[in-house]
């Protein structure tokens, strides 16, 4: 059970998000067809994602280890590349939960207080009140614990969010640079074939080789590849 964690681990905190989200919005702006063509989206995207993220996994503790220390290898990786705003925004965001938790347990507490007090109208007995008091301090002693022990602002499912947020916009960024030409090139077919009459063919048909030329004269892949990797290595 404890692979399972770690596999998802490794999927989520590495460079795979972003290089398979741009990688398919090349996909959808060539034309590609679904079937076959995901295969080779998630192939590639994992070759580059390992030769991004080699040097760290190298680090990564062998042996049946928990994703605790598989996490704590790859954490500076998932800060040296998470956006500050984006960050700021979800400590932002946690803390207003967390105090929102907070008060509602307040409220909680005290509501239960005088509901305690109007129907027992202090009749409790010492033994009672002893158990009471103790069970309070126990909880206050477990609460303190738990806030100096974790900090919501550091916890592993924020710092993913964060990392997995800021691939997330790199990744449409960069898809919207490779998409705009590519639409380009369907408008001017589209018109193209308007003027000339031809409502029967499909433009995807017409575009298709058009696209996949441009594509391979102007060494597309090589400037996809270079982009993506750039910012890593």
């Amino acid at each position: 059970m404890e692979q399972i964690p770690v596999i998802v681990l490794i999927l989520l905190a590495s460079s795979f998000t972003k290089i398979f989200t741009t990688l398919t919005i090349l996909k959808v702006g060539l034309g590609l067809p679904q079937i076959g063509s995901a295969i080779v989206t998630v192939l590639l995207s994992l070759a580059l994602a390992w030769v991004v993220m080699e040097p760290t996994f190298s680090h990564l503790p062998k042996g049946n280890n928990s994703w605790q220390e598989h996490f704590s290898v790859v954490r500076p990786f998932l800060d040296r590349y998470s956006d500050p705003d984006i960050k700021s925004t979800i400590r932002s965001w946690s803390e207003l939960r967390d105090l929102s938790h907070d008060e509602s347990e307040e409220s909680l507490d005290s509501t239960q207080g005088h509901l305690g007090d109007s129907l027992l109208k202090g009749d409790l007995s010492a033994d009672s009140k002893e158990a009471g008091s103790l069970k309070k301090e126990k909880a206050a002693a477990e609460s303190e614990c738990f806030e100096g022990e974790v900090d919501n602002s550091s916890s592993p499912a924020l710092v993913l969010a964060v990392f997995l947020l800021s691939e997330l916009q790199d990744a449409f960024l960069l898809g919207l640079t490779v998409l705009i030409p590519l639409l380009a090139v369907d408008i001017v077919v589209l018109n193209l074939l308007m003027i000339l009459g031809v409502t029967q063919v499909s433009v995807n048909l017409v575009t298709l080789p058009l696209k996949l030329f441009l594509f391979v004269v102007l060494d597309g892949w090589g400037l996809i590849g270079h982009r993506l990797l750039r910012e890593y290595l």
